[in-house]
């Protein structure tokens, strides 16, 4: 039998034999280099199509709150000054524009009102990236409840403050990743904590939180309409300092 060199790189074979008459040879598979092309061609595309989520547009199944811009003021967002003098700057870094927030022992963040029926978009997805903590801040004890990173959700029930509750993500410092509870501040807080001081600093990380669960689990019943959300940053009490950056802040269905 003859045998001829596979030009696709595998071993040799035997050599094909053209039936009589037949003027085209049977059709080959694909060089297995091609076939080898079409996994990554696929994971490229499906990494396209989750990064589409992050960006500043509008889409289907997704309700931006926030998407920074150089150049902008925050005008959708209220300055919340409790203690101390606030910094803060909009920074590019790569593809990413981010809100930098940095306390000197002081304590301040943006507030933003929204209306969000989280049962039709339960997820909240956001960038964020801490480069300093503060000194053994721990948000279980009033006298170091201090955090870089902590975002807010708040659910207005009645006219008044008093009824106001809010689950409050945490980049916390001590407290272990996992914990949950309430604010040693206020009982009509809870507190999650997301990140701690086992994660890299200086490091962007995603987030992806279904609120609607959350609130379930630690008020034990259906939640209201999301009606603000608050980015904030404090060091007062443990009288040292913290950076955190924020990116992309949106609601999802999924």
């Amino acid at each position: 039998m003859l045998y001829e060199k596979n030009r696709n790189f595998g071993p040799r074979r035997p050599a094909f034999l053209v039936p009589p008459g037949s003027t085209k040879p049977k059709s080959r598979p694909a060089p297995w280099p091609n076939r080898l092309f079409l996994p990554f061609l696929l994971v490229g595309v499906i990494l396209a199509f989750v990064a589409s989520a992050w960006g500043c547009g509008e889409e289907a199944g997704k309700l931006l709150i926030s998407c920074f811009r150089l150049g902008e003021p925050l005008s959708d967002w209220k300055l919340e000054k409790k203690e101390g003098s606030p910094v803060f700057q909009l920074e590019k870094e790569g593809d990413i524009v981010a809100l930098e927030l940095k306390s000197d022992r002081s304590s301040f963040g943006f507030s933003k009102e929204i209306s969000v029926d989280l049962k039709e978009y339960p997820y909240l997805n956001w960038r964020w990236r801490v480069s300093v903590l503060p000194h053994k801040g721990d948000t279980r004890k009033k006298k170091t409840d201090d955090a870089a990173g902590q975002l807010y959700v708040l659910f207005p029930r009645g006219l008044t403050r008093l009824g106001l509750e809010s689950i409050n993500y945490y980049w916390d410092n001590l407290p272990p990743k996992g914990t949950t509870g309430v604010a040693p501040t206020w009982k009509k807080t809870k507190i999650v904590v997301l990140r701690s001081r086992e994660d890299e600093l200086n490091t962007w990380y995603t987030e992806k939180r279904n609120v609607y669960e959350d609130y379930k689990k630690l008020f034990g019943q259906e939640p209201p309409t999301a009606g603000g959300l608050v980015i904030y940053i404090n060091s007062q009490h443990t009288k040292s300092k913290a950076e955190a950056s924020w990116a992309e802040i949106f609601f999802s269905k999924n």
